[in-house]
């Protein structure tokens, strides 16, 4: 899916990652041009981030099938 022409600075595959002082990480993916996820991580559990990138990837792929359904 090209975004190119459209303005905009991110695709599909968009994230950040952001560690906070107080030893938590903010976590925001894009999950449609919609929605995006944004999650409040231990750091220590963020070593998992193969883990949660698989759970974010199903989370996505369930909620496109919602969103084909409704429109």
């Amino acid at each position: 899916m090209s975004e190119e022409g459209d303005g905009m600075a991110y695709d599909s595959g968009s994230s950040a990652v952001i560690r906070l002082s107080n030893k938590m990480v903010l976590y925001l993916r894009e999950v449609n041009k919609y929605l995006a996820l944004v999650a409040l991580l231990r750091e220590e559990d963020f070593d998992k981030h193969g883990l949660i990138d698989y759970n974010f990837n199903c989370f996505r792929k369930a909620i496109s099938e919602v969103f084909v359904k409704k429109l």
